[in-house]
């Protein structure tokens, strides 16, 4: 018997996005959700998810069952393990109508969660759908290889145990 998993998802994993139609399509749907978070637009099309947990910002999203096999798709998909990436997997706290659900997210490394706030835009309504769908999404030049640099740094750091 395969392992399960319960993933949350808040970008492009979300149903009617790419990253949906292409590794999400043999997912089981559970319903919609909120964590405690700050969701962030960078110039490309991913939002990051910064995790907080102070109550103050949510971020909305969908909850999936997915067996191992695709969680190692979704872990590569999201560049996990790769210091050329700004995410990191957790498990955190995600808010149903039914009741709280422990689910794994792909969110913004420690780490980097400075540069990453630095290199980006906040979505303050916490919602990649409404964001998407709004002209405010329009990429905007920002400081890409101040973002890079920080990543690279940030992740080595991490890894070393330092921050």
């Amino acid at each position: 018997m395969s392992k399960k998993y319960t993933v949350f998802t808040y970008g492009s994993l979300m149903k009617g996005f790419y990253g949906n139609d292409t590794l999400m399509k043999d997912a089981e749907f559970i319903g919609e959700a909120t964590v405690d978070g700050n969701l962030r637009f960078f110039c490309s099309d991913y939002p990051v998810m910064i995790k907080k947990d102070d109550g103050k910002s949510s971020v909305k999203g969908e909850l999936y069952h997915v067996d191992e096999v695709m969680m190692e798709r979704l872990r590569s998909y999201e560049g996990v393990g790769s210091p050329l990436t700004c995410y990191t997997e957790k498990v955190i706290k995600a808010k149903t109508e039914e009741g709280d659900v422990p689910a794994r997210a792909f969110v913004a490394m420690p780490g980097i969660a400075v540069p990453v706030k630095l290199s980006s835009r906040s979505i303050p309504e916490g919602d990649w759908r409404l964001f998407k769908s709004s002209s405010r999404w329009l990429p905007v030049a920002q400081p890409l290889q101040f973002y890079f640099v920080a990543i690279v740094i940030g992740t080595i750091f991490w890894q070393m145990g330092l921050i």
